[in-house]
Formats: C-alpha cells, structure tokens, sequence
C-alpha cells in the first residue's frame, strides 16, 4: 500500500508514513488527487499506452513538513515515557497531512508548528514537576542523616530539561529516580537494623547479658538517629557492620534468654495456684516464651525484666508459717438446748514432783522434690554446644582454651548427674570469661 499523501509505500508495520508523516491508518481514505505531470510522448510518435506517469518530487517545504512531523512522534515518545498524553499531536498530525495531501503546504506546516508549541509546553511542565519531586526526595533523605552527591546532578537535569531536546533530560530523570529509589530502600531498611540494634544491646546490658564486640561504627550508636551526615558511598559497608552486629547480639541474647526462662519454668512449678501475683508471673513468663518463639527477641527481653521483678516481689512478701502436722484447732461447738459437761483435769498431789511432758514429735515438712524440666536440660545442652564450639576457634595452645576445655568437661558431668544449677553457673562463667577474653 502506497501512501495517499506522497505515493510512497508505506512500511508493513508503520504507524505514519516514513516520508511525510501520514497516519496510517487513513491510508484507505480517498484523497484529493495530485496534478499529474503531464505523460511523455514517444518521439517516433509511436504509441503511449506502456509509457509510465512520473511523480513529481516533494519540494522544500513539504520535506521540512516531514521532518518536522518525525520531530513529533519522537517528542509524543518522550513525553509518554513521562506518563503525558499526546492525544491531540496525533490529531494533529493527520489534520496536517490532509492538509498537505489537498496541497496546502504552508497550512500544514502551521499546524505542525501548532502542535509543537504545544507538545513542548506539557513536556516541560511535567519534567519541570518531575524534578522538583526529586529535589524533594533528595532533602528527605538528606535531613534523616544521608549525605548525597546529588546536587551538580540536579543542576545538570535542570539545564538539560531546558535544552532544545528534553529527550535526553527525560532519560538522565528516569536514571536518577530509578536510583533514588534504591537509595530509599536501602536507607530504610538500615534504619530498622540500627534501631533493632540499639534496643537489643539495651536490654542486654539490663539483663546483664554478655556479648561479643560489636563492629567499630555502632559502638556508643543509640539507634538509627545517632549516625547522621553519611556518604553515600559508605552506605552498603554500614548496611553489613548493622547486620553483623545484630547478628552479634541475637547469638548472645537467644540461649541466655531461653536459658533463664527455663529455670524461671522450673520455679513456677512451686508456686501455689489461683494466686493472683503467681498467675501473673505465669502470665509474663508465657509472653516472654512467645516472644521469643516468635523471634522478637527485644519483646522477650523486655517481658524477662517484668518477669524478674514479679518473682523478686513475690520473694519479698513475707511467708505465712504453716505447722504441718500439728492439729488444728476446734470449731466452737453449736449450742444445744442441753448443757453440756465439762471435763476437769484430774488433781495431782502438791507434794508429789510435776512430771515433764514428753516433747511432741512433729512430722517433718515434705518439701516435694524439683523435677527435672526436660527444656531446662535442652537448654542448657544447646549453651554447652555453643561455647564448645567456641573454645573450638581459640588457639590451642593457649592457656584461655586448656582452662575453657576443662570447664566443657565438667559442665557436661554436671548435666550427665543431672545437677543442673551448677551446670548452669559453669557455662555462664565460662560464657562470660569467654566474652571479655581479648579477640585473636
């Protein structure tokens, strides 16, 4: 299929024609006819019947129309990889091809002029608020403490927007919102490392937790709001130091956490029930395992510390004694309508010496026995396991190692004769001895 406007064929696949820019999609459209040259007459004056009409070649301005009709589709281009419209400009480009195609040429170069004007002006408002958005993410991230080299880039966008070409303004603006993006991502994300970090070293310092050194540029760090003005270009190294101090700090918490709400399971077990301050310990012990089970290991520490002061409050409430085995006393008798006779002890002689009562024996308290809490001893193997994998990365000829295997071996003794409080003062010796040891 030929074009209706030029009578250049038309590509399979074309939108507009390649030469002057008619849409294809009216290329069925009948349009007024050109004026034919004029055909040639053979000079022999033979026949004419085979001899071929000759286009005429489009002029100067009908090729600026083309071009400037392929300037067009490259601005509806841009524009669209700004999320604008551009419905109009195809309009208009259609109007100016019939135009020119009825042979009004320099009515088809005032409206591709036309649309132009307007294809620019919603090019530039929309890069314009585009950019403004940017600068407006870059002062966002800037006043939550991260430094960016982002400025001469701005200004670089700002005057490559106002060029005569805004396709490459378009391009470098996608570029940089595409890499701001990743910027925020990454900044959140640290922010929610760097505060699980600074409540997880708080409430290990509160519980009296040890843990090993964390990496330089969090020591002294109270959250994600004490490190400010950083470049850029250190972000992925702080990213990992976060994540290797959080990591630091959950290997310490996790088996001392589980460790003591074990032993506070074992002591439960004596407390007396439908006591209201007994069952609200067991109500914080029961969050502070949930806690843990669920992996909030700062919620676990923080039910640990009421759980700590319930019991100590408890212990300091002072014990009501109860005389086992010693006979209570009776209930007062009900009133009879007949009287009742009262015994008299019998008299004894005055002369004759007092006999001493023999001492009543008085049964001994039966204090039940603790029974062995199976994930007190699990918990408790799981904190061998991890120190002697410990001891395992110290020098083997070093004095710290001898003396930390030696203290393995007694603690798993302990646990074989099932004398479970000593193991646990071993390990935890061993445990902290092992922390402020100097690191090779």
């Amino acid at each position: 299929m030929n074009c209706p406007a030029c009578d250049l064929p038309l590509p399979p696949a074309a939108r507009h024609c390649p030469a002057c820019g008619f849409p294809a999609a009216l290329a069925g459209f009948e349009l007024p006819a050109r004026a034919a040259e004029p055909e040639a007459v053979p000079a022999d004056g033979g026949s004419t019947a085979a001899a071929t009409p000759t286009r005429r070649p489009p002029n100067r301005d009908e090729e600026a129309n083309a071009s400037l009709a392929r300037a067009l589709e490259d601005r509806m281009n841009v524009l669209r990889m700004l999320g604008g419209g551009g419905a109009d400009v195809t309009g208009a480009l259609c109007e100016a091809a019939l135009s020119e195609a009825s042979g009004q040429v320099a009515n088809a170069a005032q409206i591709l002029r036309s649309a132009e004007h307007r294809l620019d002006g919603e090019t530039q408002s929309i890069l314009h608020h585009r950019v403004g958005a940017v600068e407006e993410r870059v002062r966002t991230l800037e006043n939550t403490g991260l430094r960016l080299g982002v400025s001469s880039e701005l200004s670089r966008l700002t005057s490559t927007g106002r060029a005569a070409d805004p396709g490459e303004a378009v391009v470098y603006l996608l570029e940089v919102e595409k890499h701001l993006g990743e910027l925020e991502s990454t900044w959140s994300g640290l922010q929610g490392i760097l505060d699980q970090v600074a409540a997880l070293k708080a409430e290990a310092d509160r519980l009296g937790i040890a843990y090993e050194e964390l990496p330089p540029r969090l020591e002294g760090a109270a959250g994600a709001a004490d490190l400010l003005n950083i470049p850029e270009e250190s972000l992925d190294e702080l990213v990992q130091s976060a994540a290797q101090g959080l990591m630091v700090l959950h290997d310490a918490l996790l088996p001392a956490l589980e460790s003591e709400l074990a032993r506070h399971g074992a002591a439960l077990q004596h407390l007396p029930t439908g006591n209201a301050p007994s069952e609200a310990v067991r109500r914080l012990h029961e969050a502070s395992r949930r806690h843990l089970k669920e992996g909030r290991v700062s919620d676990a520490a923080k039910s640990l510390v009421d759980l700590r002061r319930a019991l100590a409050a408890i212990e300091s409430r002072p014990a009501v004694p109860v005389h086992r085995g010693a006979p209570s006393a009776p209930a007062p008798a009900p009133l009879r309508s007949t009287p009742s006779v009262a015994t008299l002890p019998a008299r004894t002689d005055p002369s004759s010496p007092t006999p001493t009562p023999a001492p009543v024996p008085r049964a001994p308290a039966a204090v039940p026995e603790a029974p062995e809490p199976p994930e007190l001893l699990a918990a408790l193997v799981r904190k061998a396991q991890g120190l002697a994998a410990r001891v395992r990365t110290l020098p083997a000829d070093s004095e710290l190692a001898r003396w930390a295997a030696e203290e393995i071996r007694a603690a798993t003794d302990q646990l074989r004769q099932r004398q479970l409080d000593e193991a646990d003062r071993t390990l935890t010796n061993l445990m902290n001895r092992l922390a402020s040891a100097p690191r090779a």
